[in-house]
C-alpha cells in the first residue's frame, strides 16, 4: 500500500522531537513522519521555510491548525480597505492559501 507522507510543522519544533517519537514507532514508519519548523508571523519566502515550500509543490492536502488565542494577531491583523476597518490573513497563511488551486 502507499504510505501517507506526513509533515508536522511547528514554531517550536524541536520540542515535539519525543512526541513524534513515539508516533514514529506507533506507526512503524519514522521515515514518512517528520517534524520541521514554521512561523507563522514570517511570509513564505522566507528562508526558514525552505522546506516548507519544497514540500508545497507535490502536497494534496494540508492541515492547519492554530491556537487562535496564540497566534490570531500574527494571523489575522487589522487593516483598513476603503476606509473599512477588517482582518487581511498575512505571513505563511496568506501565501499558502494564495498558492492553493
Amino acid at each position: 500500500p502507499n504510505r501517507i507522507k506526513t509533515e508536522v510543522y511547528d514554531l517550536y519544533h524541536d520540542d515535539w522531537e519525543p512526541v513524534m517519537e513515539s508516533l514514529g514507532e506507533c506507526f512503524d514508519d519514522q521515515e514518512h513522519l517528520t517534524m520541521h519548523h514554521v512561523d507563522l508571523r514570517l511570509d513564505l519566502a522566507d528562508e526558514a521555510h525552505e522546506q516548507l515550500r519544497s514540500s508545497l509543490q507535490t502536497v494534496d492536502i494540508i492541515i492547519a491548525q492554530f491556537v487562535l488565542h496564540e497566534n490570531a494577531s500574527f494571523i489575522a491583523q487589522d487593516v483598513e480597505i476603503d476606509g473599512v476597518p477588517q482582518k487581511q490573513i498575512v505571513g505563511v497563511m496568506r501565501d499558502i492559501l494564495t498558492m492553493a488551486p
